[in-house]
Protein backbone atom coordinates (compact mmCIF):
# COMPACT_ATOMS: atom_id res chain seq x y z
CA UNK A 1 0.00 0.00 0.00
CA UNK A 2 2.93 2.44 1.16
CA UNK A 3 4.42 1.75 -2.24
CA UNK A 4 1.50 2.06 -4.41
CA UNK A 5 0.98 5.83 -2.10
CA UNK A 6 4.67 6.95 -2.74
CA UNK A 7 4.09 6.60 -6.71
CA UNK A 8 0.70 8.33 -6.29
CA UNK A 9 0.42 12.03 -7.99
CA UNK A 10 -2.43 12.98 -5.40
CA UNK A 11 -1.10 11.96 -2.43
CA UNK A 12 -1.96 13.55 0.86
CA UNK A 13 1.01 16.06 2.65
CA UNK A 14 -0.03 15.03 6.43
CA UNK A 15 -0.55 10.95 7.45
CA UNK A 16 -0.76 9.09 10.84
CA UNK A 17 0.97 6.11 11.46
CA UNK A 18 -1.63 4.78 14.22
CA UNK A 19 -1.44 1.56 16.49
CA UNK A 20 0.69 -0.77 18.90
CA UNK A 21 4.59 -1.69 17.69
CA UNK A 22 6.93 1.58 17.88
CA UNK A 23 9.53 -0.24 15.40
CA UNK A 24 7.09 -1.65 13.06
CA UNK A 25 5.52 1.56 12.34
CA UNK A 26 9.14 3.22 12.12
CA UNK A 27 10.44 1.09 9.69
CA UNK A 28 6.92 1.06 7.98
CA UNK A 29 7.47 5.43 8.04
CA UNK A 30 11.51 4.85 7.12
CA UNK A 31 10.44 2.50 4.19
CA UNK A 32 7.71 5.52 2.65
CA UNK A 33 10.23 8.21 3.18
CA UNK A 34 12.69 6.48 1.13
CA UNK A 35 10.29 5.50 -1.60
CA UNK A 36 8.94 9.65 -1.76
CA UNK A 37 12.26 10.60 -1.52
CA UNK A 38 13.33 8.60 -4.67
CA UNK A 39 16.18 6.87 -2.21
CA UNK A 40 14.93 3.56 -1.66
CA UNK A 41 17.54 1.15 -1.32
CA UNK A 42 20.02 3.55 -0.42
CA UNK A 43 21.83 2.43 3.25
CA UNK A 44 23.35 5.79 3.51
CA UNK A 45 20.25 7.82 3.13
CA UNK A 46 18.26 5.31 5.93
CA UNK A 47 21.31 5.91 8.41
CA UNK A 48 21.48 9.50 8.17
CA UNK A 49 17.70 9.97 8.50
CA UNK A 50 17.89 7.52 11.22
CA UNK A 51 21.01 9.13 12.56
CA UNK A 52 18.73 12.43 12.58
CA UNK A 53 21.89 14.05 10.59
CA UNK A 54 19.79 14.58 7.42
CA UNK A 55 18.88 18.45 6.15
CA UNK A 56 15.56 17.98 4.79
CA UNK A 57 14.24 14.89 7.32
CA UNK A 58 13.75 16.52 10.81
CA UNK A 59 12.34 14.23 13.63
CA UNK A 60 10.53 15.20 16.66
CA UNK A 61 10.56 12.95 19.65
CA UNK A 62 10.01 13.21 22.98
CA UNK A 63 13.11 14.15 25.28
CA UNK A 64 14.56 11.86 28.10
CA UNK A 65 14.61 13.00 31.26
CA UNK A 66 16.98 11.75 34.24
CA UNK A 67 16.06 12.10 37.66
CA UNK A 68 16.92 10.52 40.67
CA UNK A 69 17.62 7.35 39.07
CA UNK A 70 14.84 7.59 36.98
CA UNK A 71 14.02 7.89 33.14
CA UNK A 72 11.26 9.41 31.66
CA UNK A 73 9.52 11.09 28.52
CA UNK A 74 9.02 14.86 28.64
CA UNK A 75 6.19 16.10 26.47
CA UNK A 76 6.73 17.35 22.83
CA UNK A 77 6.75 20.87 23.82
CA UNK A 78 6.18 23.99 21.58
CA UNK A 79 9.42 24.73 21.19
CA UNK A 80 10.36 21.42 19.77
CA UNK A 81 7.75 21.60 16.99
CA UNK A 82 8.61 25.47 16.35
CA UNK A 83 11.77 24.41 15.69
CA UNK A 84 10.92 21.47 13.06
CA UNK A 85 8.63 23.81 11.28
CA UNK A 86 11.19 26.80 11.08
CA UNK A 87 13.79 24.00 9.09
CA UNK A 88 10.69 23.03 7.00
CA UNK A 89 10.60 26.93 5.95
CA UNK A 90 13.06 26.67 3.79
CA UNK A 91 13.65 24.89 0.23
CA UNK A 92 14.69 21.21 0.35
CA UNK A 93 18.90 20.87 0.05
CA UNK A 94 18.97 17.21 -1.29
CA UNK A 95 15.66 16.33 -1.92
CA UNK A 96 12.65 17.83 -3.65
CA UNK A 97 10.92 17.78 -0.54
CA UNK A 98 11.18 18.33 3.79
CA UNK A 99 9.79 15.53 5.66
CA UNK A 100 8.65 16.04 9.23
CA UNK A 101 8.56 12.47 11.28
CA UNK A 102 7.02 13.13 14.78
CA UNK A 103 6.92 9.87 17.20
CA UNK A 104 5.00 9.43 20.57
CA UNK A 105 2.84 11.98 18.89
CA UNK A 106 0.82 11.56 21.86
CA UNK A 107 2.86 13.24 23.72
CA UNK A 108 2.66 16.58 22.48
CA UNK A 109 1.38 19.30 24.63
CA UNK A 110 -1.85 21.29 23.64
CA UNK A 111 0.42 24.22 22.58
CA UNK A 112 2.73 21.90 20.32
CA UNK A 113 -0.43 20.28 18.79
CA UNK A 114 -1.65 23.81 18.08
CA UNK A 115 1.50 24.76 16.55
CA UNK A 116 1.40 21.81 14.42
CA UNK A 117 -2.32 22.15 13.55
CA UNK A 118 -1.87 25.75 11.89
CA UNK A 119 0.91 23.92 9.26
CA UNK A 120 -1.55 20.77 8.36
CA UNK A 121 -4.50 23.44 7.82
CA UNK A 122 -1.71 24.93 5.31
CA UNK A 123 -0.14 22.49 3.66
CA UNK A 124 2.74 23.47 1.30
CA UNK A 125 3.84 21.21 -1.61
CA UNK A 126 7.44 20.61 -0.26
CA UNK A 127 6.38 19.03 3.24
CA UNK A 128 5.49 15.88 4.06
CA UNK A 129 4.35 15.19 7.98
CA UNK A 130 4.44 11.73 9.12
CA UNK A 131 3.21 11.47 12.52
CA UNK A 132 3.53 8.18 14.69
CA UNK A 133 1.14 7.98 17.63
CA UNK A 134 -0.29 4.46 19.70
CA UNK A 135 -4.01 5.50 18.72
CA UNK A 136 -5.80 8.36 16.51
CA UNK A 137 -8.14 9.13 20.03
CA UNK A 138 -4.84 10.25 21.58
CA UNK A 139 -4.31 13.18 19.30
CA UNK A 140 -6.66 16.47 18.79
CA UNK A 141 -9.34 15.62 16.50
CA UNK A 142 -8.39 18.66 14.00
CA UNK A 143 -4.71 16.67 13.87
CA UNK A 144 -6.56 13.97 12.65
CA UNK A 145 -9.14 15.52 10.18
CA UNK A 146 -6.23 16.59 8.09
CA UNK A 147 -4.20 13.35 7.85
CA UNK A 148 -4.05 10.19 6.11
CA UNK A 149 -4.49 7.94 8.55
CA UNK A 150 -2.79 4.08 8.15
CA UNK A 151 -3.48 2.38 11.14
CA UNK A 152 -1.38 -0.68 12.19
CA UNK A 153 -2.80 -3.85 14.30
CA UNK A 154 -2.01 -5.12 16.92
CA UNK A 155 -0.19 -8.33 16.49
CA UNK A 156 1.09 -10.85 19.37
CA UNK A 157 2.95 -14.18 17.79
CA UNK A 158 2.86 -17.06 19.74
CA UNK A 159 5.52 -17.72 21.93
CA UNK A 160 8.22 -20.16 20.03
CA UNK A 161 8.63 -22.53 22.34
CA UNK A 162 9.74 -26.51 22.28
CA UNK A 163 6.31 -28.14 22.67
CA UNK A 164 5.15 -25.39 19.03
CA UNK A 165 8.82 -27.16 17.11
CA UNK A 166 7.59 -30.67 18.04
CA UNK A 167 4.76 -30.14 16.59
CA UNK A 168 5.23 -28.44 13.44
CA UNK A 169 7.78 -31.21 12.51
CA UNK A 170 4.89 -33.84 13.56
CA UNK A 171 3.12 -31.93 11.04
CA UNK A 172 5.31 -31.25 8.27
CA UNK A 173 6.04 -35.17 8.62
CA UNK A 174 2.32 -35.83 8.33
CA UNK A 175 0.46 -36.53 5.09
CA UNK A 176 -0.79 -33.95 3.13
CA UNK A 177 -4.82 -34.60 4.29
CA UNK A 178 -3.54 -34.80 7.82
CA UNK A 179 -2.01 -31.28 7.07
CA UNK A 180 -5.26 -29.97 5.96
CA UNK A 181 -7.45 -31.56 8.67
CA UNK A 182 -5.10 -29.66 11.15
CA UNK A 183 -5.55 -26.73 9.34
CA UNK A 184 -9.73 -26.98 9.17
CA UNK A 185 -9.46 -27.98 12.99
CA UNK A 186 -7.43 -25.13 14.07
CA UNK A 187 -9.03 -22.39 11.73
CA UNK A 188 -12.76 -23.37 13.29
CA UNK A 189 -11.27 -22.78 16.85
CA UNK A 190 -10.30 -18.70 16.42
Amino acid sequence: YLDHLADSSKRPSSYIFAGAGESEKEEAVFHFVSKLARKFGDEEFLARVKAKNHPDVVIIEPEIEEKKGKTREKEIGISQVREALEKLKFFPYELKMKFCIIKRAQKMNSESSNALLKSLEEPTDSAIFIIFADSVESLLPTIVSRCAILRFPETKLPQWNEENREQFKKIFRSEIFERFEYIEKNSKNK
